[in-house]
């Protein structure tokens, strides 16, 4: 799983506001989602 540094986090809600911060909740699934449709494209 990739991880977002901190400041990365905090940065994306301050420009964002609460889109940015629900973003950020959503994107480890998302990921997830789209690995499992595309598994060929992590080797």
């Amino acid at each position: 799983m990739v991880m977002i540094p901190e400041r990365t986090m905090l940065a994306v809600t301050r420009e964002f506001g609460e889109a940015g911060k629900e973003w950020l909740e959503l994107r480890p699934g998302r990921l997830a989602e789209l690995g499992e449709r595309w598994p060929e494209a992590g080797n």
